[in-house]
């Protein structure tokens, strides 16, 4: 019998009705009235870190630590951050009141740290936007923003409007009901990477790996940064699928805490028990570097994932027990023959939680066909990456995307993984997105293209977080058969 994949099958219909559609919209006949670029600046200050003012450069859209090894300063800091994570209990304080227009009633309009008033009933958000649809998000950076801000010390920066794509002003204005916040360790800079990546082919080097040490204390800090959030009344930590149901919709933000790249993470696994137990509930293996577990995807346009080898021993080793403790595994970077090694050897759903079309941007870090067939049979799930290089056919980091781009990509996920595969996984604070979203305020205008496109609000719903909610169901509450 002659089998065609629903990728195969569908592909010319897809191609053509977004072609009609991104020339409709060229035309001025499908006008969207948002339109904001959003300077996301660099802040400068951690007590425990050296930051490169160039990082932004070297990565684009990014802003991040770069550790000199570990000082004696960033001994005691990491020493410090450890007491945090293991104090995971401590009582929440409520959320400091916002104005309608989403600024802090004590300091209006200013992105400055201000005390948290504990003795505060109110807890509300701004009033959420008219497009109603909640959006619980695959993948953010803003714990490395945070990190950048001046850490633990200065989150309550959160509660008021920032650069950043995140904070709570925004999420209230964006519908953004929470997300997995992202641990993630910047490697040094080395190319200039934005001027790289926005000529018309570019193949960046893969950076060195990073030593435990230095990627444990980054990590560690992150954490902290996000119970202190908690803390504070901005998120909650959720380890059930039933606290993030409960959470969303609330004056708190759903928050999974996720470890992007495992530099951090010993061969003994302690450190992954200690993290499991502050609330770490999803694992990408890699990110675009070599690691003791695995091999990630560069930055490479065009190019296909099939780069490098797969999983070493201790990555099988890793992938079970995850399996074991119930914890997501990411296939996000990871280059094909590690994702091939995953799906041969874990028994969860396979997800990448912000990745793209490669058939659409043939980009490195987007999924071919074979990867989409493979997780639509694990009844995995993709996140779309709002990043402009893996949205444009061109793959280049320019931000003048328009969203039918956007919808694009979805309607080839939603063909190829079916209605209940796909998600969205912005990579806000963490990637040059489109002007035409800026940051999580602009959410709505995504929300409103799907239903211009034609989603129901059935789709819509499952899309913008019922299908994340639900494989994590099956995941979170999965076991090893071994």
């Amino acid at each position: 019998m002659l089998l065609i994949s629903p990728v195969r099958t569908h592909r010319f219909r897809i191609l053509f009705r977004s072609l009609y559609r991104s020339l409709s919209e060229e035309l001025g006949l499908a006008p969207h009235s948002r339109a904001v670029l959003n300077d996301n600046g660099l802040y400068t200050g951690s007590a425990d870190l050296h930051w490169n003012n160039s990082f932004d450069s070297q990565y684009p859209g990014l802003a991040a630590p770069v550790t000199r090894g570990v000082t004696p300063k960033g001994v005691a800091g990491t020493a410090r951050n450890i007491a945090v994570v293991l104090h995971s209990t401590r009582t929440a304080q409520p959320l400091t009141p916002m104005n309608p227009d989403g600024t802090r009633t004590d300091t209006p309009g200013s992105t400055e740290s201000a005390p948290v008033d504990s003795s505060s009933n109110a807890g509300t958000q701004a009033a959420r936007s008219p497009h109603k649809a909640l959006v619980f998000d695959g993948h953010n950076d803003v714990l490395t923003k945070l990190m950048g801000a001046g850490g633990v010390k200065t989150a309550e920066a959160f509660l008021s409007d920032t650069d950043f794509h995140i904070d709570m002003p925004k999420a209230a204005r964006g519908n953004l009901a929470g997300g997995f916040f992202a641990m993630w360790v910047a490697s040094p800079a080395g190319h200039d990477y934005q001027a790289m990546m926005k000529q018309a082919q570019y193949d960046v080097p893969l950076p060195d790996p990073v030593p435990h040490d230095d990627a444990l204390a980054v990590v560690l800090a992150q954490a902290a940064i996000l119970l202190r959030l908690q803390d504070i009344g901005a998120v909650r930590i959720c380890t059930s699928v039933d606290e993030l149901d409960k959470c969303l919709g609330s004056d708190r933000l759903a928050a999974i805490l996720h470890l992007e790249g495992c530099e951090a993470i010993d061969p003994d696994f302690h450190a992954l028990d200690v993290l499991y137990a502050a609330g770490l509930r999803s694992v990408g293996l890699v990110w675009s570097r070599p690691t003791r577990y695995a091999a990630g995807v560069p930055f490479r346009y065009p190019s296909s994932p099939d780069i490098g080898a797969g999983l070493t021993d201790q990555g099988i080793a890793l992938v079970r027990r995850c399996n074991d403790l119930g914890i997501m595994i990411d296939l996000s970077h990871l280059n094909l023959a590690g994702f091939n090694d995953v799906a041969r050897y874990s028994r969860h759903p396979l997800v990448a939680t912000h990745s793209n079309a490669h058939a659409i941007c043939p980009h490195a870090r987007n999924l071919t066909d074979a990867q989409l067939e493979a997780i639509r049979a694990s009844g995995g799930m993709v996140g779309l990456n709002f990043a402009s290089a893996f949205l444009r056919d061109d793959g280049r980091m320019i931000t003048d995307v328009p969203v039918v781009q956007m919808i694009r990509h979805l309607d080839y996920l939603i063909e190829a993984l079916g209605e209940s595969g796909v998600g969205l996984g912005s990579d806000f604070d963490g990637a040059r997105i489109p002007d035409v979203i800026a940051d999580s305020a602009g959410l709505p205008v995504l929300v409103q293209a799907m239903q211009e496109h034609g989603y129901g609000d059935a789709l819509i719903s499952r899309i913008c977080h019922r299908n994340w909610l639900d494989l994590l169901n099956r995941t979170w509450h999965a076991k090893s058969a071994g």
